[in-house]
């Protein structure tokens, strides 16, 4: 359900996001434009059913967070 709701807008970089979902929690990984790793985590909170987002998603060329 993440994934459809959140790849349905073209703009976002499917292929650089990775997404995993267990027991309502999703954990977001992969390297994206800095204004959008704030806002993908919010957009998948938003999906019904999550219960907790753990993102992991940072900028390109910038290390993923601890």
């Amino acid at each position: 359900r993440v994934e459809s709701e959140l790849f349905r807008d073209p703009a976002l970089p499917k292929g650089d996001i990775v997404l995993d979902a267990v027991g309502g929690v999703v954990t977001l990984r992969g390297a994206v434009d800095a204004a959008l790793v704030e806002e993908i985590g919010v957009r998948v909170a938003a999906v019904e059913g999550v219960v907790r987002v753990d993102n992991r998603l940072h900028r390109p060329g910038a290390p993923p967070p601890a």
